[in-house]
């Protein structure tokens, strides 16, 4: 598949529900890369 997304960011306070948004959406799925101290 041309142009793939790799790395997508928005900022939000209840990432969570842009996660399930996006999710049902488009079918994405996410990673999560952070740590207690930096979520990410």
């Amino acid at each position: 598949m041309a142009n793939l997304v790799v790395h997508f960011e928005i900022h939000a306070s209840e990432p969570q529900t842009l996660i399930d948004f996006y999710s049902a959406l488009l079918g994405w799925r996410f990673e999560d890369y952070g740590s207690d101290e930096q979520p990410y």
